[in-house]
């Protein structure tokens, strides 16, 4: 007959072994992450009135984000579940409306924001007992009337989380709020970028 001490020994080893195949499950199955940046934007007076449009072009090399750490090597992928460049588009022309900008359709008398997508990656790496996450957004903006292009620029973000490998990394919650995140700051750089305003908004 078990003593009690027993039963607790096989119910915490039972415990254990549920927690470490959930994650096994959870490092190898696809984490589908809703892109939906939120965008803010300094000084929004200074937008007040003028006519903007917004132009976003994705020239990733793949639709994924990256990988999870799998107890194997890669895990499961990370891809978005909605359309990048339309998620975009919106939250900045949400944020310029907001600001009191009048946005319009391209034209060649209107200045046209472009926002090309270059890249957003998501490099999760394991080490012997701990592993992190690097999460780096890379957006190029210009501002153009007609064919001339008056601005252009890089904008980057990087920043890297601790994660505890053995747990197949970040849930799907994390990695959603934090991809969003990244991307985010990436668009807010771009929008209260000085110069840029300067030659958006100016006649």
């Amino acid at each position: 007959m078990k003593t009690i001490k027993q039963v607790i020994q096989i119910g915490v080893i039972l415990a254990s072994c549920s927690s470490l195949i959930g994650c096994g499950l959870r490092s190898y199955s696809q984490d589908n992450i809703p892109v939906s940046p939120s965008v803010s934007a300094t000084n929004p007076q200074d937008f007040k009135g003028k006519r903007v449009s917004v132009i976003v072009m994705d020239d990733r090399d793949s639709n994924t984000f990256g990988t999870k750490v799998g107890n194997y090597g890669k895990g499961g992928r990370i891809a978005p579940s909605n359309d990048i460049t339309s998620a975009i588009k919106n939250s900045l022309n949400t944020s310029l409306s907001a600001a009191g900008a009048k946005v319009v359709s391209p034209s060649n008398s209107t200045k046209n924001l472009e926002v090309k997508i270059r890249s957003i990656k998501y490099d999760a790496y394991r080490g012997l007992l701990h592993g992190g996450v690097t999460i780096e957004t890379i957006m190029y903006a210009r501002v153009k009337r007609g064919n001339q292009t008056l601005y252009e620029r890089r904008y980057l973000t990087s920043e890297e989380s601790a994660a505890a490998h053995a747990l197949g990394g970040k849930s799907q919650q994390w990695n959603t709020d934090h991809i969003n995140d990244s991307i985010s700051k990436t668009l807010s750089k771009i929008l209260n970028d000085r110069e840029l305003r300067r030659l958006l908004i100016g006649g």
